[in-house]
């Protein structure tokens, strides 16, 4: 049952906004580091004591003054103004309590945020530095059971045919993934939006603009359902250098749900070896004009579905007399992120917030449980003779590439490309997030790092 009185939703209610003007305006605020406020001449002396400063010159009677955004503050608007740029255009604009018990206690949640298909719930945490905060624990105390009546509460609101999604983010938190408080996070099925995660969905928006939401989406919310429709395909079976592979056609707007890219950032770095670069934004905005236009692109998009519950299931209709394809109906699991895409990820994410997103369909040839390193080699092998992946990537990729060849040489690649990942990654050292990794940009470059430990016989 939900534990909303007939008044706290009718308050509830109003807390979701979903004005454009309004959000707009909201966006245009929180996207800047500073408070800003008019003031009465007389009054600027004493709001100085309290870290305000004059930006502008002196109007009639007012002063208009400014001052940074304490750390707190400044890392909400900053998360809310992602869910804005992500698309959500229903979002709370302050801190809303929640009831989660019939006995009305409440659970605050930061941030409430809702589009056609989700609503997700952001709790943050800030730190003005690097911080391990042991009274972190504090707040996954019975967290699964205040989460699943909050949960109650915005179902009653929203309805229950969204997907919700709680969020626990963070900055400058030093936190081990492996702790009894994120432990406690997964086991709700929650999401940690830790500092790389923020980093990572910035360059999204930066790269994929209105594209952006599907490839979070698929973050939030991989290998869960994503609706109770059924996706049935026509499809042909084959074979070719030992590999199963299907081809078939299917809507843009189905695929982007369930496809995955697996970008080479410190954000992905649980997943299989990470491969892709993001997307160049000139060129996406070059496809999808095109597309607007009635172009298309008659190449195949090359994905790999993973295996396990997110099985495909082919129903074979009859083998050709002159070829050991078969005709049938594939069948595909409805969820997010359980195909990765190798190649055509511009062709793909051109279609999003087209006119033919939903009506175009695009060929595809799907594999089907690719080990990591077969990607991987799928992709540098398709990319050989286009555009040249850069050295940095290049690099990267060495240690997930080469890490069991069968010469110590060529091992040693892998090595040298391990270290350097380390020395970025370890939160202990002093060149923590200094070293470009992948498609991360930093201060410093991977080259010289890589050529070094050459030198020095590794």
């Amino acid at each position: 049952m939900a534990f909303l009185s007939n008044e706290m939703e009718i308050s509830l209610k109003e807390e979701l906004i979903n004005n454009e003007a309004i959000l707009k305006k909201e966006y245009n605020k929180r996207k800047s580091s500073y408070e800003f406020q008019s003031v009465d001449h007389s009054l600027v002396d004493d709001a100085k004591l309290n870290g305000w400063e004059e930006y502008t010159s002196p109007l009639k009677t007012k002063t208009k003054l400014r001052r940074l955004k304490a750390h707190k503050q400044l890392f909400i608007d900053d998360i809310w103004s992602q869910l804005y740029a992500l698309g959500y255009r229903c979002l709370t604009l302050k801190p809303c309590d929640v009831p989660y018990s019939k006995n009305g206690s409440k659970r605050t949640v930061d941030i409430i945020a809702s589009n056609d298909e989700t609503v997700l719930m952001v709790e943050c945490v800030s730190y003005a530095k690097l911080t391990k905060d042991k009274s972190i624990s504090s707040r996954f105390l019975n967290l699964g059971e205040q989460i699943n009546g909050v949960k109650k509460s915005i179902e009653s609101l929203k309805g229950k045919n969204k997907k919700i999604k709680f969020i626990f983010a963070s900055r400058n938190l030093r936190i081990d993934s492996e702790s009894d408080e994120l432990k406690v996070l997964r086991s709700i099925r929650g999401f940690h939006y830790n500092d790389k995660t923020y980093k990572y969905i910035d360059s999204l928006i930066k790269h994929y603009k209105d594209a952006a939401i599907y490839q979070v989406l698929a973050h939030l919310f991989k290998g869960q359902s994503i609706n109770k429709e059924k996706i049935d395909i026509p499809a042909i079976q084959g074979s070719m250098g030992g590999q199963k592979y299907f081809m078939f056609s299917i809507e843009p707007h189905l695929l982007l749900k369930m496809g995955f890219i697996l970008h080479r950032t410190s954000a992905n770095e649980n997943e299989m070896p990470t491969y892709q670069r993001l997307l160049i934004p000139s060129r996406l905005q070059g496809i999808k004009k095109f597309i607007n236009e009635g172009g298309y692109f008659p190449n195949s998009v090359i994905v790999n579905f993973s295996r396990g519950k997110n099985k495909l299931i082919f129903e074979a209709l009859k083998k050709g007399e002159h070829s050991n394809s078969k005709a049938g109906i594939l069948k595909v699991p409805n969820r997010y992120a359980i195909s990765y895409i190798i190649d055509g990820q511009h062709r793909l994410y051109g279609y999003a917030g087209t006119a033919y997103n939903n009506s175009n369909t695009i060929p595809v040839v799907a594999f089907e449980g690719l080990d990591s390193i077969e990607q991987l080699k799928i992709f540098m092998d398709i990319n050989e003779n286009q555009k040249a992946v850069s050295p940095t990537l290049r690099i990267t990729l060495e240690e997930d590439l080469y890490w069991d060849a069968n010469r110590a040489d060529v091992r040693l690649k892998a090595l040298r490309s391990s270290i350097i990942r380390m020395l970025s990654d370890s939160t202990e050292g002093p060149l923590h997030n200094k070293i470009a990794i992948g498609e991360d940009k930093a201060l410093l470059s991977s080259k010289p790092f890589s050529t070094i430990l050459s030198k020095s016989s590794l």
